[in-house]
């Protein structure tokens, strides 16, 4: 049985989500996030192509 761990050679290009480029390295990330609803006095509207 072959571990799906064991990378061949150097990706052809590197993985991204957005703007943020994944790194090629295993990495162990703890994070949180929330959203909140939208507040026309607290926040601006978006932006066409934005």
């Amino acid at each position: 049985m072959e571990s799906i761990s064991v990378l061949q050679g150097p990706l052809a290009e590197q993985a991204r989500l957005g703007d943020f480029w994944l790194p090629r390295r295993g990495m162990f990330v703890v994070g949180e996030a929330y959203f909140e609803q939208y507040d026309a006095t607290r926040h601006q509207a978006a932006r066409p192509g934005s």
